[in-house]
């Protein structure tokens, strides 16, 4: 066999592919009922073929293997399909192709990647890097899917918790106000990144609430530790009534006062009910709330760099 390549698919190979991939899974030994079921899900259509991000591994002119990807919300992308012929199985097609949609996603800017794996590849893709995150059921009675995480960029959870520790630094600390301000923007890029690496949590105890911090002695901690900071500018509609949109005000001293607050308590979970809930709490606290203030917070810090260029 000549040298496999990798090629974007063509809509017109929409038969071809769906073909390859129930020979596919027809390898594993399914009942013709199943497999019946599997040939529904698995048959795409040109237009169907059109909408994902599909490349087709080619050897000798024929079509031996295949992947799809598909956003999946956020920076997370999610492997639909792939699928090697069967009597090429255990050559290396798959881990080819698997290398191949890495890479593919993560130059599109996806920080992971989700997978709903079928049960026999399960053992495939650990040795590839993903964890399992939970056994998800099917229509098939006492069948259930893997469903697993693979990360497309290395944010461990030990460096997510020293980047809140560090931020919680800047508050408590005893730097100058040059170094805190110095610190600060990467710890902001670092805290954004951050939460996409805290993972899907399956942990669904009922803590306790954290206690929160008293607002106006935070505030007041935050304004002797960036003496420098003030109000700014912010288009009141973002995406609406372009080029006419008023402006609201920021304030630089509230949006680090409210990070460091949901932050303590993502600390205080951390220490008191566990990683899985503290990095729950990341996630939801950042999408729900502090998002909005580290993004305004970002912008600001970024014209006040072009303001000292000038």
């Amino acid at each position: 066999m000549t040298s496999p390549r990798i090629r974007l698919a063509r809509p017109a190979e929409a038969a071809e592919i769906s073909s390859l991939a129930i020979r596919s899974k027809a390898h594993w030994g399914y009942t013709p009922a199943q497999m019946k079921r599997f040939a529904e899900e698995l048959t795409l259509t040109s237009d169907l073929l059109a909408l994902r991000d599909a490349h087709v591994l080619e050897a000798e002119g024929s079509i031996v293997g295949f992947y799809t990807l598909v956003p999946h919300g956020g920076a997370s992308v999610e492997l639909e399909h792939l699928f090697v012929e069967p009597d090429l199985l255990r050559g290396g097609f798959g881990a080819k192709l698997l290398q191949h949609a890495r890479e593919r996603a993560a130059e599109r800017g996806f920080l992971r990647m989700v997978i709903q794996s079928d049960p026999n590849a399960e053992g495939f893709y650990r040795a590839h890097g993903a964890e399992l995150v939970m056994n998800i059921p099917t229509s098939i009675p006492g069948r259930t899917l893997p469903l697993m995480d693979l990360r497309l960029w290395a944010v461990d959870r030990q460096q997510i918790h020293r980047t809140i520790r560090d931020f919680l630094d800047l508050i408590e600390g005893e730097a100058s106000v040059a170094d805190r301000e110095a610190r600060l923007a990467l710890l902001l890029d670092r805290l954004a990144l951050a939460q996409h690496f805290a993972g899907p949590s399956v942990d669904r105890a009922d803590y306790p609430e954290a206690p929160r911090r008293n607002a106006d002695e935070l505030r007041s901690r935050v304004c002797e530790r960036f003496p420098n900071y003030g109000f700014y500018n912010l288009p009141e509609a973002v995406v609406e009534n372009i080029g006419e949109s008023s402006c609201v005000v920021g304030d630089a001293i509230d949006d680090l006062a409210e990070i460091a607050a949901d932050l303590y308590e993502i600390e205080w979970y951390w220490s008191n009910t566990g990683e899985e809930n503290a990095l729950r709490y990341l996630q939801l606290s950042y999408r729900t709330h502090w998002q909005e203030h580290l993004r305004g917070l970002q912008l600001y810090l970024k014209a006040l760099d072009s303001a000292a260029e000038r």
